[in-house]
């Protein structure tokens, strides 16, 4: 790294596709791939490689940096360590400041992160995000427009109700006669009614879940069997001949 640290440290990065980082003086040794830290497998295998990272490399972390998110297992690891120093990083600026430090960049730069989901420091979920950011801190100077993500984690497993969210703020009662309403005419006044109470309905401004509104819209997927399989099946039918644009698009800022 062209910065040498201060103190030794322990990332413990996210919840989902997981790696770690262990790093002293100027050197910064990142773990292989863990997974998605939802199982006692994969769990076990985070900490035991923690354990050997750290002996390893002779690293006693004094400071360990976790996810914002409370309810990551990858955060409550981090907080049950003892006599260190902890830092929590909100998840988008840690993409953009990752890609800084892989550049030996210090910033200030205007990162773009367009991701699932992560923990703003507002308590809404990011994921469409312009930061003017830093090594050290951002300002949220731009997003997508949240919506609910109605019923919450049944949102990411069933993008159509993304596309219930966004069309239900767009068009309210006025809603078109679209095949994606008629596929689930039964469960669509619920899960509309919802949005708009926002009860169970946790806001997200995140582009992956606008992916999954357009990729049902579209009819390209309702109901996903994997993470982003909605998304990358959109992109799949993409036509890389389109050079055409959407009228109005940016109106609303």
């Amino acid at each position: 790294m062209p910065w040498r640290f201060p103190r030794p440290v322990l990332a413990c990065g996210a919840q989902l596709k997981n790696t770690f980082c262990v790093a002293r003086g100027d050197q910064a040794f990142l773990s292989q791939h863990i997974g998605d830290l939802e199982s006692y497998e994969t769990l076990r295998l985070f900490t035991e490689s923690v354990e050997r990272f750290c002996r390893l490399f002779g690293v006693r972390p004094e400071v360990v940096a976790h996810d914002l998110h409370p309810e990551y297992l990858s955060t409550a690891y981090a907080r049950d360590r003892t006599g260190v120093d902890l830092v929590a990083v909100q998840h988008h600026h840690a993409h953009i400041a990752s890609c800084l430090a892989e550049h030996g960049h210090g910033g200030p730069v205007i990162g773009v992160a367009f991701d699932g989901l992560g923990l703003g420091d507002d308590g809404t979920l990011w994921g469409g995000e312009l930061l003017v950011a830093d090594l050290l801190s951002y300002r949220r100077a731009g997003h997508l427009e949240a919506v609910p993500m109605p019923g919450g984690a049944a949102a990411v497993r069933q993008p159509w109700r993304m596309a219930a969210a966004w069309l239900d703020r767009l068009h309210g009662d006025a809603l078109p006669d679209l095949a994606v309403a008629a596929r689930h005419r039964e469960q669509w006044p619920v899960v509309a009614g919802m949005a708009r109470s926002g009860l169970n309905a946790p806001l997200t401004s995140s582009a992956g879940r606008l992916f999954d509104a357009v990729a049902a819209i579209a009819g390209v997927r309702d109901v996903i069997g994997y993470e982003g399989q909605a998304a990358a099946e959109l992109e799949a039918r993409v036509d890389p001949g389109e050079r055409g644009g959407v009228p109005g698009a940016g109106d609303r800022g």
